[in-house]
């Protein structure tokens, strides 16, 4: 992302408006630990798009955009032909540019993740909802069939800033609170999130059920019942597993849908996983939020390895090593090697240490120390 290079550009749209609201803070975006990254809130009620950048952990409005178009229809999509714009926390899947498309969709389109899983879940049909931009000589056109339209000077700025990833987050206003407020709802939210994580980590069925909806449903096709059996089965074998989390993002789509978005290392007997969840959760007025449905976007883990054995590494005075490698033995059982100079003294030429470590990557201990001499 070009945050850097973009930012005198942006902030230069921001309006008298903007600067008003600058006194908030937009709740529709809470962090921990997240690098900087931007996401898109899309306000149906007042037809304006701000374009949010979350750097240490706040959200900031950098560029306002006004006179958007919308489905023709008021209110939450929920059948293909409706002409509702949905609402909800999505994210761009790719970009279509200007050539590629129809005339209507101006200089180019970035389409959305509708229907995500929440939506199957509520049996919400449809397809092809897009930010996109506008055919300049249909100056007529007041609306759409359910995407969110910008002017094309918009959207070219949209070009530059949004990737593939992005969030998109749909509702009816934007969430504006005072600072103090802010971090008051954020300490809350993230208090939720770890006591869910807890309960399901120690596999504590009570917890668990109080936290989970009735409709759950996970993209591994299981339900609140079989999601909780398969929770306590895991806490019972391995309960000497590991799981860490890190870059909690939080996107708001109003007072009672929510989705926890975060990078995930968890390690156990029976193997390594890494990735990002996203834990979706909902309510109704009053009561408190419950998991409607789960998602793991499965990435490789050998980098999160050597990063961990990286980190290891230092903390034990070994510096940047040369020419490492890691072997993986068994989820918690690692060969290690690099080169290094021997310490003074110790009467021997550099050579290749090698170690092997025990435990999940985080929490090494270290069994046995080698050494061979380079040739």
């Amino acid at each position: 992302m070009r945050i850097g290079i973009l930012a005198g550009v942006l902030l230069g749209g921001m309006t008298a408006a903007s600067v008003h609201a600058a006194e908030k803070v937009v709740g529709n975006a809470f962090f921990r630990d997240a690098p900087p990254h931007r996401m898109v809130l899309v306000a149906k009620d007042v037809r304006s798009a701000y374009l949010v950048e979350a750097e240490d952990d706040r959200p900031r409005v950098v560029r306002r955009f006004g006179r958007i178009l919308l489905g023709a229809n008021p209110g939450d999509k929920r059948v293909e032909g409706d002409k509702r714009t949905p609402e909800g926390v999505y994210y761009i899947q790719r970009y279509l540019p200007e050539p590629r498309l129809a005339p209507r969709y101006g200089a180019g389109a970035f389409p959305l993740n509708y229907p995500n899983i929440v939506d199957r879940i509520r049996d919400k049909t449809g397809y092809g909802i897009w930010l996109h931009g506008v055919d300049e000589e249909d100056e007529d056109k007041t609306d759409t069939k359910g995407c969110v339209a910008f002017d094309n000077t918009s959207l070219e700025v949209l070009k530059e800033a949004l990737d593939i990833g992005t969030p998109v987050v749909i509702t009816g206003r934007p969430d504006l609170l005072a600072p103090s407020r802010y971090e008051e709802r954020r300490a809350e939210l993230l208090e939720r999130l770890d006591r869910f994580l807890e309960a399901r980590e120690s596999g504590d069925h009570a917890a668990l059920d109080a936290l989970i909806h009735p409709d759950f449903r996970n993209d591994r096709g299981e339900d609140a019942g079989a999601y909780l059996r398969r929770i306590e089965r895991r806490a019972a074998a391995y309960p000497q597993r590991r799981m860490d989390i890190d870059e909690v993002r939080i996107y708001k789509e109003n007072g009672h849908r929510l989705v926890y978005d975060f990078e995930r290392f968890r390690c156990a007997p029976d193997g390594i996983a890494f990735g990002r969840q996203r834990l979706y959760f909902t309510a109704k007025e009053g009561s408190s939020p419950r998991l409607l449905a789960a998602e793991h976007l499965e990435r490789p883990a050998g980098p999160e390895i050597l990063w961990r054995v990286k980190a290891f590494l230092a903390d034990r005075e070994a510096g940047d090593p040369e020419n490492l490698w890691v072997r993986r033995v068994r989820p918690d059982r690692y060969v290690v090697g690099y080169d290094r100079a021997p310490a003074d003294g110790a009467g021997r030429r550099p050579g290749m240490e090698i170690l092997r470590l025990t435990g999940c990557p985080g929490e090494f201990r270290v069994a046995s120390v080698g050494w061979e001499p380079l040739p």
